[in-house]
């Protein structure tokens, strides 16, 4: 997930946010439109995931023997 993200963030940033005039530039919650997209977005997005793995997916390994 992380990995996917830090392409998408290197890749979209590269593409959308260079040669760009001050009027093409939109805003998404005061951010620039190609940071909120290429940036905030996917790092909500792994962060979501990796708050989601850390509850449901990863388990603890049940010891071998009791504790006392």
């Amino acid at each position: 997930a992380w990995l996917g993200c830090a392409l998408w963030v290197i890749g979209y940033s590269a593409a959308n946010g260079y040669n760009l005039t001050p009027e093409e530039v939109s805003t998404v919650l005061g951010f620039p439109g190609w940071v909120f997209w290429g940036v905030v977005a996917p790092w909500m997005t792994a962060n979501a995931f990796t708050f989601w793995f850390c509850l449901r997916a990863l388990k603890n390994d049940e010891d071998e023997e009791e504790s006392p």
